[in-house]
């Protein structure tokens, strides 16, 4: 089993799920996506894109359950309360004593879970999750025994909830569902840099707990959620990154998954496990990523060998070749644009965040770009591009700064219909950019957005508020190519 998130106007979503999930060995696939409140205050939920683009349209969500069930792989449906739009985290939605408020939100919650239970039980969607995580909210018994009827009425599946595992034993409705859900991000930590031994004797507590709290309901348990950055120390952390320089470890995220399944295979009360989160693009992943994905990493290896998928294959995040150096399209070289810049971002003063002839020891002119505490980048402007001429955008970078950077690239139509693929730069280069050093970047032009009909801009971001990954950035011959053939 695995878990699936991501966007879903993805024109080589199905690719990915014919080449890379189905391959791993999984039998279904959990489609989580987000609902959304105004601010902890609010009462109305909406699960429609009105307001952003990450809740997929009912077309968009019928399309990928179809694409599932025809590969064979069955469907976990999970619509649910991640974070309002003002950016609280479900954790901090509580109305505590005002039940006015709770009764208000939880009429609002119930429309839209009967919307997604009708279109669940039109399109054999065999379990939906009503709920996930949200721990004020999974404890109000009363509001939950009124919905879970309504829902039973219209949709004939199985049903869960996804609880935290420190909120699972707190429910007191899991005899009206048909499975417990538990996300297992907490209670696997006991020290920093725990061996395998001693994340497998976490496991051995934290089972005994699934244990009987499945007994004691008489219902089985599905992890419903389990996953992991590919960075160090992050058991003791759960979900959340911890403060400070972030290192990459992706044989660390591969020594939890192999615990986590060394220690849950042939437990008789526990009926599957979904990993979070795979994208839906195939390309995101890689040695480099740092995100939740196992693929393209030695996690991914993991997974194939538990669930007896196909022989691993090798995922070249850096597409190999030679390029046609008679026919690339340049953006930037020689110190000096070649196509209209434009600015993503100015300090409080108007001054412009990049320097277009920065001179560097190495290449001698170059753009650097500094470092800023809000969404700061640089775009370049061609009108007209027909991407099926060129294979890869490449350029060359080098970065200064203590802490594991972040540049993302993507580009855009003149009038985008979709949000394009924003990439992580790391997952495709030679080396690593902690070293100071020039990488060579090589990112598949139909990996950056597939089915775009022409190139208006490329785009380089930097920075974005919050993030703590702020770097100087340093770019140079920057062009798309072609490969010889």
């Amino acid at each position: 089993m695995t878990s699936y998130l991501g966007k879903f106007k993805d024109a080589i979503r199905m690719h990915t799920m014919q080449t890379i999930v189905k391959p791993l060995g999984v039998n279904w696939v959990s489609i989580s996506f987000p609902c959304f409140q105004e601010n902890l205050i609010s009462t109305e939920i909406f699960c429609s894109g009105e307001k952003t683009r990450d809740i997929p349209t009912d077309d968009e969500l019928i399309s990928i359950i179809r694409e599932v069930h025809s590969l064979g792989l069955r469907v976990l449906l999970q619509p649910s309360i991640i974070e309002t739009l003002s950016g609280e985290s479900n954790h901090d939605i509580d109305f505590r004593n005002n039940e006015s408020a709770w009764e208000s939100w939880f009429n609002s919650y119930t429309q839209n879970m009967l919307h997604y239970a009708r279109l669940a039980q039109q399109e054999n969607v065999e379990i939906i999750s009503i709920g996930g995580e949200a721990p004020h909210i999974a404890i109000r018994t009363k509001n939950w025994l009124k919905l879970i009827p309504q829902i039973r009425e219209v949709y004939q599946g199985k049903l869960t909830y996804a609880a935290f595992s420190y909120k699972a034993e707190e429910i007191q409705y899991w005899d009206q569902l048909d499975y417990i859900g538990w996300n297992v991000y907490q209670g696997l930590c006991a020290k920093e840099n725990q061996s395998m031994d001693e994340t497998k004797a976490m496991w051995k507590i934290l089972l005994v707990r699934m244990g009987k709290l499945s007994k004691k309901w008489d219902r089985k348990i599905i992890i419903s959620e389990i996953g992991l950055y590919p960075q160090k120390n992050l058991l003791c952390d759960g979900w959340f990154a911890p403060p400070g320089p972030v290192i990459l470890d992706v044989d660390y995220q591969a020594q939890v998954y192999q615990a986590a399944l060394e220690s849950v295979m042939d437990k008789p009360f526990l009926q599957g496990i979904f990993w979070y989160g795979l994208s839906p693009n195939s390309a995101k992943g890689g040695m480099g990523d740092l995100d939740f994905t196992p693929i393209g990493k030695p996690a991914e290896e993991v997974l194939r060998k538990y669930y007896g998928g196909e022989p691993g294959r090798t995922i070249i995040a850096f597409p190999e070749g030679i390029a046609d150096e008679s026919t690339p399209l340049w953006m930037y070289h020689q110190g000096a644009p070649d196509v209209n810049v434009f600015p993503l971002g100015s300090d409080t003063s108007g001054t412009l965040i990049y320097d277009l002839a920065y001179s560097d020891p190495e290449h001698g002119a170059v753009i650097r770009i500094s470092p800023r505490p809000e969404m700061v980048g640089i775009g370049f402007w061609q009108r007209g591009v027909d991407p099926k001429n060129y294979d890869w955008l490449e350029f060359e970078v080098r970065v200064e700064g203590k802490i594991e950077p972040n540049l993302v690239v993507y580009l855009e139509e003149w009038r985008p219909t979709e949000s394009p693929n924003t990439l992580a730069a790391r997952s495709f280069m030679t080396g690593n950019l902690m070293d100071e050093n020039w990488h060579l970047v090589r990112i598949p032009i139909t990996a950056l957005n597939p089915g775009m009909e022409t190139i208006e801009s490329i785009v380089f971001l930097t920075s974005w508020p919050g993030d703590p990954r702020s770097a100087t950035y340093f770019l140079d011959n920057i062009r798309l190519v072609k490969a010889v053939k």
